[in-house]
């Protein structure tokens, strides 16, 4: 297995790179973002060397710029999203916890064994 490939490898903030390099925000976890700074994103490697990406897609700087005012309300809608999951997974298990403790103490009575 490569190293893009398995579980504990890079392909993760691999995607993180080719979604800053083309501006495909939805594919930026900007969790790894320190990791994918050492990621040369404005250059392409092939046939034994680096190469702006601006040489081969007609005004890519002007793509990129446009898109770097969306990427800090996607970073919100990143955050937003993951603190509502932590909230939700939090709410969950605590609602659970909350109701095994009140069935033990008698202040709720104990669950149905699913007959009727």
């Amino acid at each position: 297995m490569g190293l893009s490939t398995r579980r504990d490898g890079l392909r993760f903030v691999e995607d993180a790179v080719v979604g800053l390099r083309y501006g495909i925000v939805e594919a930026i976890d900007y969790t790894l973002l320190k990791q994918a700074r050492h990621y040369r994103i404005g250059e392409l490697h092939f046939n034994g060397a680096w190469h702006p990406v601006r040489d081969y897609f007609p005004e890519y700087d002007v793509r990129i710029a446009s898109l770097r005012r969306v990427w800090p309300r996607e970073l919100r809608r990143q955050h937003r999203r993951r603190l509502w999951r932590a909230v939700a997974a939090l709410w969950h298990r605590s609602r659970h916890a909350a109701g095994v403790l009140l069935r033990r103490v008698g202040l709720l009575p104990p669950r149905s064994s699913g007959g009727l």
